[in-house]
């Protein structure tokens, strides 16, 4: 059964059986005040019944008309109260005593006629009991009589109605503790199936969740009963048999992403082993060439006239350039495998004595070179050095053809990340290519202009990444160039 149903059934039970005891409830409470009325209403009857017969008494001494007028009232404000006390059976106890209180009054009233019609009149005020004749004094005794059994019918009427308000009050009473004792039960009913289809349902959603959780996605949850937690357990189905077939997808790339990456490794190591190899072997002819161009030009240089001394300057500085870009494929290479010391590193301090290396003395002494207060980095102090050194004799080496040589080093400190920068104001590049900088071999000016080997920015871009970080550069034609890097603040880096 749905569990919206259950709940339904379960409101709808509860709101019946609360109005069907509001409604007996309402029944005896309603009973219980027209037994009070009632029983008030005796007691007026009494009261009543009482102040008739002192007046009829007093109208008998006196033969007074206010009394008379006065017993005229009481009498039409008795059969209006008899009248309102009429009971609807007059087979049981009340009836018989309301039939024989209806019949006592009106035989009085009857005594009470026949005793005003003798005729009789008193000779003196307060000595009638010796004067009437045995008649009268018979008919009096008959009205004491009588008025004394219908007071005591209207008594008893009372008490029915007060022991039968009584009653009413402890049936009140059982009412409300079995209403309660009901509506309790109910309530333990409907809580017990509720929870027990909520419970049993959630904790099926719990073991097969967890068990998928675990990796288990072949699990799948029973959709008996066919309720609201079931459709939440089909969808956990249709969700598990999708991750399954996510994983198997997923697992089927990774065998072959493994097999690529392990190919991949090996030829990077294959490509190290050969540029480490070629780097290497290649210094020792190009020392050789370098020597032999040498000797040539100190002994045969006349010989050899201007042109040839030429050509052999040309082989030397060709050598020695190829001498340079061996090595930098060396540190380069020696960048891609050195293990990261990490310590806390004045970067200030470090950029400042990296200053005196990035260029000759006398270069440097043409330049101003501005270097603000700079964010302390966790790095390797020897990796960061060759950065200083790249950016600082790049910008110094751009800056000689400009008017302006200036140079200013910035950094800040934002987000767990240490952001610093290099800026010139020479040559500058072309923003569009900005990407080739900081790619081995590629450059964007004359070599014959600016020499180099294109592989420092690399080396640059190897060692900032090693330490999580990144590199970045803007410039225009003319304007100079801003070169930026960013590492992370505290976190440790691989």
């Amino acid at each position: 059964m749905k569990i919206s149903r259950l709940l339904d059934r379960s409101f709808i039970a509860t709101l019946a059986v609360t109005v069907l005891i509001a409604a007996a409830m309402s029944a005896m409470f309603l009973e219980s005040r027209k037994a009070i009325e009632r029983a008030d209403m005796y007691s007026k009857i009494r009261t009543t019944l009482l102040e008739r017969l002192l007046l009829r008494e007093d109208y008998l001494f006196t033969r007074s008309e206010s009394s008379l007028a006065q017993i005229f009232e009481k009498d039409a404000s008795l059969d209006e109260m008899f009248l309102k006390l009429r009971p609807n059976r007059l087979t049981d106890e009340y009836g018989a005593l309301y039939e024989e209180l209806i019949t006592g009054d009106t035989n009085v009233s009857a005594l009470f006629k026949m005793l005003l019609d003798s005729g009789q009149s008193p000779a003196h005020t307060g000595e009638l009991s010796f004067m009437w004749n045995e008649d009268e004094r018979q008919l009096l005794n008959q009205i004491l009589i009588k008025a004394f059994i219908i007071n005591e019918d209207a008594r008893r009427l009372e008490k029915l109605d007060r022991a039968n308000n009584a009653r009413l009050n402890r049936g009140i009473v059982w009412l409300s503790v079995c209403c309660i004792a009901v509506l309790i039960t109910l309530i333990a009913l409907n809580r017990f199936f509720i929870s027990k289809a909520l419970t049993v349902g959630i904790e099926r959603l719990r073991s097969g969740a967890t068990s998928i959780g675990r990796g288990n996605f072949g699990t799948r949850l029973s959709l008996f009963p066919d309720d609201e937690i079931s459709e939440v357990a089909r969808e956990i189905n249709a969700m598990a048999a999708s991750l399954s077939n996510s994983f198997e997808s997923i697992r089927k790339l990774e065998k072959v992403a493994s097999r690529r990456n392990a190919q991949l490794e090996a030829a990077n190591r294959e490509l190290e082993a050969f540029a480490y190899s070629v780097a290497h072997d290649l210094r020792a002819p190009l020392r050789s060439i370098d020597g032999f161009a040498s000797i040539l030009l100190e002994d045969y240089g006349d010989a050899l006239g201007d042109e040839g001394n030429r050509l052999l300057n040309i082989i030397k500085s060709c050598g020695m350039t190829m001498d340079r870009l061996t090595q930098d494929i060396l540190d380069l290479t020696k960048v891609g495998k050195a293990e990261l010391n990490l310590i806390r590193v004045d970067m200030r301090a470090l950029a400042q004595e990296s200053v005196a290396l990035c260029a000759a003395p006398a270069e440097l002494a043409d330049f101003e070179i501005s270097i603000a207060a700079l964010p302390d980095a966790l790095a390797d102090r020897a990796m960061m050095q060759r950065v200083w050194e790249n950016l600082l004799s790049n910008a110094v080496k751009y800056s000689k053809p400009s008017p302006v040589h200036r140079i200013e080093v910035r950094g800040i400190a934002q987000d767990g990340t240490s952001e610093y920068s290099v800026q010139d104001h020479g040559t500058g590049f072309d923003q569009r290519y900005e990407g080739k900088l900081f790619t081995i071999f590629q450059r964007l000016h004359d070599p014959e202009k600016f020499n180099g080997t294109g592989v420092g920015l690399s080396i640059v871009k190897t060692i900032v990444e090693k330490h999580g970080g990144r590199v970045w550069a803007e410039g225009r034609v003319g304007f100079g160039a801003k070169f930026s890097f960013s590492i992370p603040s505290e976190v440790e880096h691989g």
